[in-house]
């Protein structure tokens, strides 16, 4: 079930580098491409437009230059594309990351998402943007220490499949997002990759192959998730003959 798509992110944060968000979606037509950018520049009607160029996209709202899943959103890209609101060559002016960019910047660079400066036409300026410096260390620090704390409150994580959700749950049921969880980046991605491949079986009928492959990826998931966090949560996965959610260390390797 692997993905041979691109998958781009695209952060905007002004009518002027939206303009340049357009420019590149013309650019990478065959890519899934997840736009950010503030609520007030993404309106109702812009999904209703890409469809005529692109298959493939999804968006995540900014708040003060940050997605609600920040690891959620980095999980879904291979590649994070900053678009400026000014035009390089103009004058003297050299377009710049927007300030209020720097702690996603700074967390995508602790991710290992490489990181590309475009100016509002959607030329590109920077082949390598560098990780902010200025608090962003320390907040990177802090957002990874609150991370492994919440995981810790935690005695029991699910690993089930649901349309556009994260793929983890606490042991009510409740979806937790992966700032309610310390999952590595690579587990990260491989969860939204699964969830991915789910949320296509919507609207497709999918063979037996498909269902025996994805749920084999799920219990995958699940075991390395259990080896990373040890002794802590335990991770639990629904066992559709017992009709119970079972500890993944019962699941015998290549169960059904």
């Amino acid at each position: 079930m692997p993905e041979s798509k691109r998958r781009i992110g695209i952060v905007f944060m002004s009518e002027q580098a939206r303009q340049g968000a357009l420019a590149l979606v013309m650019q990478h037509p065959d890519a899934v491409l997840n736009f950010a950018a503030p609520r007030g520049l993404y309106p109702e009607d812009w999904d209703q437009g890409l469809r005529q160029q692109i298959k493939e996209f999804g968006r995540a709202y900014l708040e003060d230059g940050l997605p609600h899943s920040p690891v959620g959103y980095l999980a879904s890209v291979d590649e994070l594309l900053v678009v400026t609101d000014q035009v390089a060559g103009q004058g003297t002016v050299t377009p710049n990351v927007p300030v209020e960019l720097d702690r996603l910047l700074a967390l995508a660079h602790h991710y290992g998402i490489p990181v590309r400066l475009h100016d509002a036409a959607g030329h590109p300026v920077d082949p390598q943007v560098p990780p902010p410096t200025d608090g962003c260390e320390e907040f990177v620090k802090q957002f990874e220490a609150q991370r492994i704390a919440a995981t810790q409150s935690l005695d029991t994580v699910r690993v089930d499949r649901e349309w556009h959700a994260s793929g983890l749950w606490n042991a009510q049921g409740a979806m937790l997002s992966f700032e309610q969880a310390d999952v590595p980046m690579p587990l990260a991605r491989r969860l939204v990759r699964w969830i991915s491949a789910y949320n296509r079986t919507l609207y497709n009928t999918m063979s037996e192959a498909f269902w025996i492959e994805h749920h084999q990826m799920g219990l995958a998931i699940a075991r390395d998730l259990q080896a990373h966090w040890g002794t802590g949560p335990r991770v639990v996965v629904w066992d559709g003959h017992a009709e119970q959610w079972v500890w993944i260390g019962d699941v015998p390797v290549g169960s059904t």
